[in-house]
């Protein structure tokens, strides 16, 4: 379910990230943070389609 775009079933458009009962569960960010200020964080994600073989 995506209530962001009001979309009841998810397709091959979307990566799974986490999955719960609610925001707690899979929250994108947690614990504390403790350095420099001047710190940068940097993320990168690399997808590519699988061939799936029927048995």
């Amino acid at each position: 379910m995506d209530p962001t775009h009001k979309t009841l079933f998810v397709d091959e458009r979307y990566i799974k990230i986490g999955s719960g009962r609610d925001y707690d569960d899979v929250p994108p960010v947690r614990g504390t943070y403790k350095g420099n200020a001047k710190e940068k964080l940097s993320v990168s994600v690399k997808v590519s389609s699988m061939e799936v073989k029927e048995p």
